[in-house]
């Protein structure tokens, strides 16, 4: 079975989509109300979102390797998975510890960048289908 690559050419479209919604975000803020205090916001959640799809990105990898592979590898995937499943765990706690800390967390800031959580799976995902659809 192939190992499946987090970034080859077509699973670099998540990555251009989330600059791409950075771009996009940090023009909001720009044009918006808090200007100075929505952009350092506005970059922590995008990080964290980003880190947040990034390891849920390699669970599942390591997952679907697991249920595919000979049975002397299975344990090996096994303890992979439960260290990325850890690190999904941690990331979460850092998004929930950074949510509950600030007490004062701009609106476009918060938005724009939890915002990441669904845009860049919705259309990276819909881009990325759409190639895969044309080259079939």
């Amino acid at each position: 079975m192939q190992e499946v690559r987090l970034m080859r050419g077509e699973n670099r479209i998540f990555l251009w989509v989330s600059l791409l919604w950075l771009a996009l975000s940090l023009m909001i803020c720009f044009f918006g109300t808090a200007t100075q205090t929505s952009i350092p916001w506005l970059i922590l959640f995008w990080g964290l979102s980003n880190l947040d799809l990034l390891v849920l990105a390699k669970l599942m990898s390591v997952a679907i390797r697991w249920m595919g592979s000979a049975p002397e590898k299975k344990s090996a995937y096994a303890i992979q998975a439960f260290c990325w499943g850890i690190f999904k765990v941690v990331s979460l706690g850092l998004f929930i510890f950074v949510l509950l800390k600030g007490y004062e967390i701009p609106t476009y800031g918060l938005l724009m960048g939890t915002g990441t959580l669904g845009i860049v799976p919705l259309l990276g995902g819909f881009i990325w289908s759409q190639r895969v659809l044309r080259n079939a």
